[in-house]
């Protein structure tokens, strides 16, 4: 998993300024803030879309996959989605569940 580089962190990678809450979140511990939860990926496009987005930028972030079409499926995706779909971004208290939602989101913020 990537790590956040300083410059990164200060949103100068892509040009960006971050609010002064975004960044203080990144700095200090070094560690992923963020949870992507994806299905299998060679099952669910939606979620590599945004793993991909991701993983392009080196925005580091905790993967969790989940099994599609399997019994569990429903209930463990419930924890993390209120919508019970994936992909679902989980960022402090901020949730996402839509892809287009995510890349913008991460665009927007990184």
């Amino acid at each position: 998993m990537a790590r956040l580089s300083p410059e990164r962190r200060a949103g100068k990678r892509l040009g960006c300024k971050l609010s002064v809450e975004t960044r203080q979140r990144f700095e200090g511990a070094g560690m992923a803030s963020m949870s992507l939860v994806i299905g299998t990926k060679n099952l669910s496009s939606w979620s590599l879309r945004a793993w991909l987005l991701l993983r392009h930028f080196g925005i580091g972030f905790d993967e969790v996959e989940l099994a599609l079409d399997t019994a569990e499926f429903a209930q463990q995706v419930q924890q993390w989605s209120p919508t019970s779909r994936v992909p679902a971004l989980i960022d402090g208290d901020l949730r996402l569940w839509d892809s287009l939602a995510i890349c913008e989101y991460v665009s927007d913020a990184y």
